[in-house]
């Protein structure tokens, strides 16, 4: 025992230092997940114009449109796991778009089925827009949790 503050090393003021978390792919995801809500949540906390949700849902598709590559689930997963090994746990790991198919497809879907504001076909038809590129880009993909590995 410490003489002065009771359980050697934890006693007399001293801090404890923090747990760094290493990453994993798990890690990553949610992470990632929680960063979009929070950055969502502007829009979809606060009863929006259409014209708003409409913008961020344009924007999705710009964004979907320009990015070349993520889209392959196995080769994600394999990227995000050499990354998370390779990468201190005070670093961030970004994702990528393959591990986030459910939730980009659930984000069009509720775009392009909207039922309220003044002009509904703008917004649904941008939601559309963004169902039908996510689909485009995640074509083609064979599924690597299928057991023959198909799309």
């Amino acid at each position: 025992d410490d003489e002065e503050g009771g359980d050697a090393g934890l006693g007399g003021g001293q801090k404890k230092q923090p747990v760094e978390v290493p990453w994993t792919r798990e890690r990553v995801v949610k992470t990632a997940r929680y960063d979009a809500l929070v950055e969502a949540s502007i829009i979809t906390s606060s009863p929006s114009r259409w014209q708003v949700k409409q913008q961020a849902t344009d924007l999705a598709c710009k964004s979907l449109s320009n990015l070349k590559e993520g889209f392959d689930v196995k080769e994600a997963r394999a990227k995000v796991d050499q990354s998370c090994s390779q990468c201190k746990p005070s670093e961030k790991v970004p994702s990528l778009p393959a591990l986030h198919c459910e939730e980009i497809i659930a984000a069009a879907c509720t775009a392009a089925t909207a039922t309220s504001g003044d002009d509904l076909v703008r917004l649904q038809t941008s939601g559309l827009s963004m169902l039908f590129l996510t689909l485009t880009k995640f074509m083609g993909v064979p599924d690597p949790d299928s057991l023959n590995g198909e799309s």
